[in-house]
């Protein structure tokens, strides 16, 4: 079966979509989406945006997409290390480029 990655609203304009997972120390939730909060009140270059975030509390999850502009020059890239109140909070994480990880096609 062919797999079409604009049907689930993915198309390759040349922008990167990063996609990130991470997990959050038991009872630090509040402070880590304080902490997002004030990351990405100041992260705002031309040509980035997060496109959505979410605290999953049941799982102790903060989750984030964002997406960097086609020529959006990757060495001003966000990361963590410039926020140190945000990886504080946070045991572990992935962060993958959405379009490369999608599949070319769908299992049977």
């Amino acid at each position: 079966m062919d797999f079409d990655p604009a049907a689930l609203g993915l198309i390759d304009d040349g922008s990167k979509i990063e996609v990130n997972i991470n997990h959050v120390q038991p009872g630090r939730m509040e402070e880590a989406i304080a902490a997002f909060q004030e990351a990405f009140a100041d992260y705002r270059p031309e040509g980035f945006k997060v496109i959505y975030a979410c605290a999953d509390l049941a799982n102790n999850r903060l989750i984030w997409i964002h997406r960097y502009d086609p020529g959006f020059d990757l060495a001003n890239r966000f990361y963590l290390g410039k926020y140190p109140k945000l990886p504080m909070c946070l045991w572990a994480g992935a962060r993958y480029d959405a379009h490369a990880a999608s599949p070319e096609e769908q299992p049977l």
